[in-house]
């Protein structure tokens, strides 16, 4: 039994071009989070009880901020995978195809 394997180069560009989209999407929200933490200060008070909350608030949300750019950055490099390896992909058939012509 034979399965016939194909690889959309043009597609996979288009998937790299989306996620590299999406990528700069969660961008723009981690830098829109962290104006918005920024702009609001100390908004939960210095009394006892938001000096409490902020002790635990601001460390968990820059944690997360910073795992969100990590994100980003990933979803940029898997964008930036595709495209190449679309691109080597297009290489390898063209030279397989000189190939073939050149044995004629």
């Amino acid at each position: 039994m034979s399965h016939r394997i194909s690889f959309d180069t043009s597609v996979t560009k288009s998937v790299g071009s989306s996620v590299d989209a999406i990528a700069g999407d969660a961008s723009t929200s981690v830098a829109t989070f962290r104006d918005g933490l920024s702009s609001a200060g100390m908004c939960w008070g210095g009394d006892d009880f938001g000096a409490a909350f902020g002790a635990g608030y601001l460390p968990a949300a820059n944690d997360a901020a910073i795992g969100a750019v990590e994100h980003a950055n990933q979803l940029v490099q898997a964008a930036v995978g595709l495209v190449v390896t679309a691109g080597m992909q297009e290489t390898a058939e063209d030279a397989n195809a000189e190939a073939a012509r050149s044995s004629l």
